[in-house]
């Protein structure tokens, strides 16, 4: 929410805002769906007014590890983060691209990941070959959805 991000971004005069939320708040051990709403209210209220044009599409964390004691466990609240961002975005008539559960969800996400050797050290980061990978899927959801959008609308 600092103003000089916010001039970035408007200054762009965007059509489509992705925003990608969730993974900090999933790390706070005191992790409020209130405060975590009220934080997205804030921040999309001012894109809102400032970019009158733009529609807006919320991502949703891809899962993370946290640390418990010298090992890492699966983070427990990522679901909980992820449920708060697409109720948020249902709320809200936001589009959500739900990165989690096309990971594999609460049961396969940070294994699927790690598997991968998508995690840099800390298990929460992404190494270069996560991240681009992340943009390739939403990537490829756009085409996809783009396509079922004309195939529809065309037939």
């Amino acid at each position: 929410n600092k103003p000089e991000r916010i001039s970035e971004i408007t200054s762009l005069n965007p059509d489509l805002i992705i925003m990608s939320f969730g993974t900090n708040e999933a790390h706070s051990r005191n992790y409020s769906s209130k405060e975590y709403i009220d934080q997205m209210n804030c921040f999309v209220n001012i894109l809102k007014e400032k970019c009158t044009n733009a529609s807006f599409l919320i991502t949703t964390p891809p899962g993370a590890y946290t640390r418990m004691g010298r090992s890492r466990i699966i983070n427990k609240r990522t679901p909980l983060v992820v449920n708060t961002a697409k109720e948020f975005a249902r709320k809200n008539g936001m589009a959500v691209w739900d990165l989690y559960d096309i990971v594999g969800g609460e049961k396969y996400a940070c294994k699927n990941w790690t598997d991968a050797g998508m995690y840099q050290k800390d298990k929460i980061h992404f190494t270069r070959e996560g991240y681009t990978l992340q943009g390739l899927l939403l990537h490829e959801a756009f085409i996809k959805a783009y396509n079922d959008y004309v195939a529809t609308k065309f037939n």
